[in-house]
This record gives structure tokens, C-alpha cells and sequence, in this order.
């Protein structure tokens, strides 16, 4: 498992604590920290990893030429990585880097987080994957020559994600295989979106390399300082890795200085699911409730009986959902309302209660204010969800969609304004729809003042728009496609591509 470079160190008791329980993975950025070497001495394992193929745009200006080719423009979103000179580079800074830094194990290197890959002929002769991992293996033979002791790491990512064809990776120590396809709602072999993921993972088994994951199993949504009850499925993963022979799980965990003091942060959230996390690293076979006891007993003394109630029930709850939570970033809207059923939420009020009345009856003044506290963080957490289910609850309508008078002709359409686009300044949007035989019509407008402005580079077809442009985005979902919690997007820019 894994901290990342967010991590700015904790009481020497905590850290021993956590190396012990095999979250002794240290992700350091550029700038390591003083404390590195005690973390190694209590067993951490010391990991130089970010978005590190990269170079300053400055550099651009200087020689555009070992920058990515797209669209017949040099670009500073990517390196070429058949330019002789960019291996030569990073094989020479990361040399430099493991000498200045001795107590650095691994190496996890891997580009810039965007899919503006060079497309100059040599670059564009290969299959993705080659051509990064091609290139990688370069850096790592490169600074083994002279740091023969170091360890190697990189992720299966966005247009890596699949194995390579023809590169050999046997001398990889490390591969963290991104799982985009997994559901975090349900367990790995209960749904097909579970099975796809598992399937890469047999891909790259059979690649022969050191296969660990990378999750998003905390950062399911935006913002992500909503609790995430799957103890029951962290579980079920993690025994199933631990079976295929995984041999690290690194969960992305957004920093707790990110939010607002008035909101719950993920630390606060989700606790419990980071101390189930910490509990099975160290023994993938423990049963999860005797975990949620453990926890409960410590956290809410008194109060723990029914604390332990109200955790069972939000697991039991999420696991039983009929929709698939895939990826990261997502949107709670929608989801609070099949999570928080009426019956889980009076349940859920009727068990604070208990939990308080419970608290009362502490004659340990400071152990009951103690109680007292972790009730209402706790009470806190929860509502940030039931909050959601009343937006949700208060936002449902219904519009009625008229038959088009004519094809093209929006003079009867149905007329839906009030959209809100989340920021300070933003400008109104409307939209017209109507249908006939052949499809649904829709005409959007959206005001804004200052249309000589608007970003629209890209002219191609079926190019990731929303990355680069200032962009329309319409998502459908037909009653068939909710059941499987899927929707169908469109994307068009001010060029109409």
C-alpha cells in the first residue's frame, strides 16, 4: 500500500504502526523530504514517482523539436520519445537523481497525464504501448548501467493501459495497472464490468511482469469527501490479489488540505474504510466485521453497539445496489437516492440516537466528551450524503417531449433552461428538443459574450474534445441503458466538430 508525496509526516508511533501493517510505500515528488531515511530504517519502501516524462515548456521554446508532433505542430503537451536526445535526458537525470538520493528504491516513471502522443512517422509506426514502453525500457537500461541496485516501476495507463505486443518488460520490478473497468460497488466476479478488468489482468500476467494496482476505490466522485461504505468489497479484492500473486495495491487518496474546513474530509469520511484497508494488507483473511468491531469499540466505546450497526447497514446497502460505479471523478447526483433508500435512512437517524443516549450515560467526563465528538463527525460524514438525496429528491421533473412539426423546425420543442454550470461567472444555456420517427433534435444554445474567445482547435472526428476545447456535452441515458448505469455522450466544439 501506499502514501502519497502529500504526506507530510505523522508522530514516530503512527508511522511505525503503519509500516507494520504494509502501508510502506512512500510516493516522493521532487522535493524529498528530510524524514526519508527513518522512514527506511522502520521499512518503508522509498518511491520517486509522478508524471516525471515531462519537460518544462520553457524547453519547448528552445528545441520544439524533441517535443510531441500532432497535426503536423510540434506541441509541449509530450515528449518524442524515438528523439534521441529525450532518452538521453532522463537517462542522465535520473542517474543523477538516485546518486543524490540513496535512499530512493524505486523509480516509477511515467508521462505527462494526456493523450497528445507524438504522431511524427517513427512515433506513429508503433502500437501506443510500444511506443511508451519502448521507450521506457531505454530509461531503465540506461540507469541501471550505472545504478544496477535500483528498482524500476511504471502504471498501465490511459493509452497504455494494455500490454505491449513486442517489448520485453521481464526486468520491470514494479507494473500498476490502472483499473478504470472496476466497480466499486460490487464485488469482482458479481458484474461484467469487474470481469473486464479481470481479464487485462491475465493479459498482463501473462506479459511474466510484477503486477500491482493502482485504485480509485477512495476517489470514486467529486468531491470526494463522501464515506464509501464497501468494507465487504475491499475484502473480496483484496483476497482475490493476494491469490493472483499482486504484489502491491496503491489506492489514490485525494490530500486532506483540499477542502474546506466546513466540509468532512475524505480523511474524516472515510476512516474506517482506510483502517479495513490497513487491517486486511496484514491479513487478507480476516473476517471484516470482527475489523468494524475492532474499530467501533476503540472510536465509540460505549456507543459502539450501535455504531457497528450503522456501518453494517451502509455496506450491506452499497453492495446491494443495482448500478456500477466505475472509474473516478463521477457525480453522486443520481447514485444518493438508490444508496440512501427511506427505510437505511430512518434506520440510520434511529441508531445516532441510540449512539448518543449511549454517550450520555459515560460518568467518564473526557471519555464522554471524547464519544461525543467522534459521534458528531461521524454524524457530519453522514449528512453530506443525506444532503445530496434531498437535492436529488428536490431537482426531479419530468418534461414531456413533443413530436417535431417538421424535421429542423423548434417551433414546438420542449424548452429547458436553468442550467447551472458551477462556476462564479458563467452565462446561460438553453436547450430545445423534440423528436420524430427517425431521432430525437436537439438545439442548444449557449450565451456568452465573448464568443471570439472560445477554444476550438481540433477538426477531427471523434477526438477527445472536452480535453482540449471549450465544448457542448449532451449524455443520454435510455431506460435500457440504466439498468447498467451506462449513458451515451456527445461532444461538439464552436468549429461544429
Amino acid at each position: 500500500d501506499l502514501l502519497c508525496s502529500c504526506y507530510k509526516g505523522s508522530d514516530p508511533e503512527t508511522e511505525t504502526w503503519m509500516a507494520r501493517h504494509k502501508i510502506n510505500i512512500m510516493r516522493a515528488g521532487p522535493n524529498m523530504g528530510e524524514n526519508l531515511k527513518e522512514l527506511v530504517k522502520k521499512g518503508f519502501h522509498i518511491m520517486f514517482s509522478n508524471h516525471n516524462i515531462a519537460l518544462p515548456k520553457t524547453r519547448f521554446k528552445e528545441e520544439p523539436e524533441i517535443f510531441a508532433l500532432r497535426d503536423g505542430k510540434r506541441i509541449p503537451d509530450q515528449l518524442c520519445w524515438n528523439h534521441p536526445k529525450v532518452a538521453e535526458y532522463f537517462i542522465k537525470h535520473f542517474t543523477r537523481l538516485c546518486k543524490q538520493h540513496p535512499e530512493l528504491e524505486i523509480l516509477s516513471l511515467f508521462p505527462a497525464d494526456n493523450r497528445n502522443y507524438c504522431q511524427c512517422p517513427k512515433c506513429s509506426g508503433q502500437t501506443l504501448p510500444d511506443l511508451w514502453f519502448g521507450f521506457y525500457m531505454k530509461i531503465v537500461n540506461g540507469v541501471k548501467a550505472s545504478c544496477p541496485d535500483k528498482k524500476f516501476a511504471s502504471i498501465a495507463y490511459q493509452g497504455y493501459q494494455l500490454p505491449p505486443e513486442s517489448t520485453d518488460l521481464r526486468s520491470l520490478d514494479l507494473l500498476e495497472y490502472c483499473q478504470y473497468e472496476r466497480c466499486y460497488v460490487h464485488k469482482l466476479e458479481a458484474c461484467r464490468s469487474n470481469q473486464n478488468s479481470m481479464k487485462r489482468i491475465e493479459q498482463w500476467k501473462k506479459k511474466n511482469v510484477r503486477l500491482g494496482i493502482y485504485g480509485y476505490e477512495f476517489d470514486i466522485f467529486t468531491p470526494s469527501s463522501l464515506i464509501l461504505p464497501h468494507y465487504n468489497m475491499l475484502a473480496d479484492q483484496l483476497k482475490t490479489f493476494r491469490d493472483q500473486g499482486v504484489i502491491s495495491i496503491i489506492p489514490e487518496i485525494i490530500p486532506l488540505n483540499t477542502y474546506k474546513k466546513t466540509s468532512p474530509s475524505p480523511l474524516q469520511s472515510n476512516r474506517l474504510g482506510y483502517y479495513v484497508y490497513a487491517a486486511l494488507m496484514n491479513d487478507p483473511d480476516a473476517e471484516v466485521q470482527k475489523v468494524i468491531e475492532d474499530y467501533c469499540r476503540t472510536a465509540y466505546g460505549k456507543a459502539s453497539p450501535s455504531m457497528i450497526r450503522y456501518f453494517s447497514a451502509l455496506d450491506e446497502t452499497w453492495g446491494r445496489m443495482k448500478i456500477h460505479l466505475t472509474h473516478y471523478g463521477l457525480t453522486p447526483h443520481g447514485v444518493a437516492e438508490k444508496f440512501l433508500l427511506p427505510e437505511l435512512i430512518a434506520k440510520i437517524n434511529k441508531l445516532f440516537a441510540e449512539a448518543e443516549k449511549a454517550t450520555a450515560s459515560v460518568s467518564d467526563a473526557e471519555e464522554r466528551k471524547r464519544i461525543g465528538k467522534e459521534l458528531a463527525t461521524e454524524k457530519k460524514v453522514f449528512q453530506a450524503w443525506h444532503d445530496i438525496y434531498l437535492q436529488d429528491r428536490a431537482a426531479k421533473s419530468s418534461v414531456t417531449i413533443p413530436q417535431a412539426v417538421k424535421k429542423g423546425n423548434f417551433s414546438n420543442a420542449a424548452h429547458i433552461t436553468g442550467f447551472d454550470a458551477g462556476k462564479q461567472e458563467s452565462y446561460p444555456t438553453e436547450l430545445w428538443m423534440n423528436w420524430d420517427s427517425e431521432a430525437l433534435y436537439v438545439k442548444a444554445v449557449c450565451h456568452d459574450p465573448k464568443m471570439e474567445n472560445l477554444k476550438a482547435s481540433s477538426r477531427k472526428y471523434d477526438r477527445r474534445l472536452w480535453e482540449t476545447d471549450e465544448t457542448l456535452n449532451i449524455f443520454f441515458s435510455t431506460p435500457e441503458d440504466q439498468k447498467s448505469g451506462t449513458y451515451r455522450q456527445f461532444t461538439v466544439n464552436p468549429a461544429g466538430t
